[in-house]
């Protein structure tokens, strides 16, 4: 569950992150663009954008799987429902770690 609160005009979001950084659970990645995955090593996240601010996303409002870099989306589709309007949402990732 996560919850996004703040101005209407939306700010960049957060990422569930998968990571297998040499820093461990440390690893941090920049923040306001970055969403606190950018620059974090052999990771692979859910994007949950409120404000598209880098090229070729879209606008806004948006849920995306980023690899290595929140420019590397490769998958994006609109979210169905304001992000920023301070529900609680529910999201629910499937993930095989046996595989690389």
């Amino acid at each position: 569950s996560f919850r996004i609160t703040g101005s209407t005009g939306g700010a960049h979001g957060l990422t569930f992150t998968f990571q297998n950084d040499s820093e461990k659970a440390s690893a941090l990645g920049s923040s306001g663009p970055g969403m606190g995955f950018e620059g974090i090593s052999k990771a692979v996240a859910i994007e949950f954008d409120t404000r598209g601010s880098l090229s070729g996303e879209l606008r806004d409002n948006h849920v995306a799987i980023i690899v290595g870099s929140v420019m590397n989306e490769l998958a994006q589709v609109p979210a169905t429902v304001d992000l920023n309007d301070g529900s609680v949402y529910n999201a629910w990732v499937d993930y095989n770690g046996i595989s690389d």
